[in-house]
């Protein structure tokens, strides 16, 4: 069955290729037809989303990927356990704040995301009642859109004990952490943006030497105790 489903794939992204230079292929069939534990490195190219992924893979995008949502919901959703995603593209996300349209929705445990470009989406990165996921040098942009218009570029709901380190944000409106202890943010880059990082009901988080630089303020907590905040760099806040 695995195997007919690749052929499929082939045939189908063969005939797309075929007919546009402007490559949007099935990548939901490469993904649905690669095995639990399978790696995919899908051809270089630009594929259609929204995807999602339900089973335990590693997507290896190569920096040679892009996802276009189309506009449309979250480029790409992760809804399963021990999913990596390395080296992809993701681009054009829908516009609603209510449904937390983002590149990347993270709906599981155990999951790793790195070394993956995220622009003009409204939000960045969504964990949503995940736990134990990597999120590491990332790019992530928000849409070209008033800073209080954007999207949090890391919005974490429900969520703990993950760990987000190197990653850079330009022009979202902020890291977000709402009910969720227990974190580890470490290294990461936040520029011309609203709040640097805001926590609120979350306690217990390390937030360690990390840039805040050029926004409207530095970090914010919110009914969020013993967190542990040391070495970071905050500079050039507007509100200050």
């Amino acid at each position: 069955m695995k195997k007919r489903l690749w052929r499929l794939a082939v045939l189908l992204s063969g005939v797309v290729l075929a007919t546009s230079g402007y490559c949007i292929s099935p990548l939901q069939i490469f993904i649905d037809a690669t095995p639990v534990g399978g790696v995919l490195r899908p051809p270089p190219g630009v594929y259609a989303g929204p995807i999602v992924i339900r089973h335990a893979i590693t997507l290896e995008g190569e920096g040679r990927i892009t996802i276009d949502g189309g506009g449309q919901g979250t480029v790409l959703s992760i809804k399963a356990d021990g999913v990596t995603v390395r080296g992809l593209r993701l681009t054009n996300s829908g516009e609603a704040h209510d449904g937390v349209d983002a590149g990347i929705l993270i709906d599981g445990n155990d999951n790793v995301v790195e070394d993956t470009i995220i622009d003009n989406c409204l939000f960045g990165i969504h964990l949503h009642q995940a736990r134990l996921n990597t999120l590491r040098r990332n790019q992530i942009s928000s849409k070209p859109v008033e800073v209080n218009m954007r999207g949090d570029g890391l919005r974490l709901w429900y969520s703990s004990d993950n760990l987000i380190e190197d990653n850079i944000l330009r022009d979202v409106r902020d890291i977000f952490l709402i009910n969720s202890p227990y974190n580890r943010l470490i290294g990461n880059d936040v520029r011309y943006s609203g709040v640097g990082i805001q926590l609120v009901y979350a306690p217990g988080n390390l937030l360690a030497d990390n840039i805040i630089e050029k926004n409207t303020t530095g970090i914010v907590l919110v009914y969020s105790d013993d967190s542990i905040i040391r070495h970071n760099q905050l500079r050039h806040l507007r509100s200050a």
